[in-house]
């Protein structure tokens, strides 16, 4: 990626192989495994969020699930494909999950895998004076994280 935006600069296109010649071999063959990757990685993802939509709609997305399953993936296919046909910047989209998801991974989630294992008695538990300020140094990554991350996603929209 940082080759592609030192080669064209602030003509990159949201997702730099678009900035590539349809005749450069390499960037077809790179286009090709993507291609690859998101035809076999699809049906996982798509499996994970049909699951995750019911159940956040909670009894009526579990009845509507189990009554009309084909009828859901149709939905939830249309609803995707629309989305997707209106995303023209890729960049923009890569730059929001970065915000949200990267700082979650780098701040929040850690912190919150430490404290839920010292609670179950997991791994060393804290001590004296320098154990207290850890956990506090802990506690406090999360809302920095959070802080972090909506900021980075305001950054990201404009």
């Amino acid at each position: 990626m940082a080759g592609g935006f030192l080669t064209f600069g602030v003509a990159s296109k949201g997702l730099i192989l678009n900035s590539y010649a349809v005749t450069d071999g390499w960037a077809t063959f790179a286009r090709g495994a993507i291609v690859c990757s998101l035809i076999t990685a699809y049906p996982l993802v798509f499996l994970s969020l049909r699951k995750q939509l019911v159940d956040v709609l909670g009894d009526r997305g579990a009845n509507f699930a189990a009554e009309k399953p084909r009828l859901l993936t149709l939905l939830m296919l249309i609803g995707i494909t629309a989305l997707a046909l209106r995303l023209t910047n890729l960049g923009r989209l890569v730059g929001f999950a970065g915000a949200c998801f990267g700082t979650f991974l780098i701040y929040v989630a850690p912190a919150l895998m430490v404290l839920g294992a010292q609670r179950r008695g997991l791994g060393p538990q804290p001590k004296g004076f320098a154990g207290g300020l850890a956990r506090v140094g802990q506690i406090l990554l999360v809302p920095l994280g959070m802080s972090l991350g909506v900021l980075g996603a305001i950054q990201s929209l404009k």
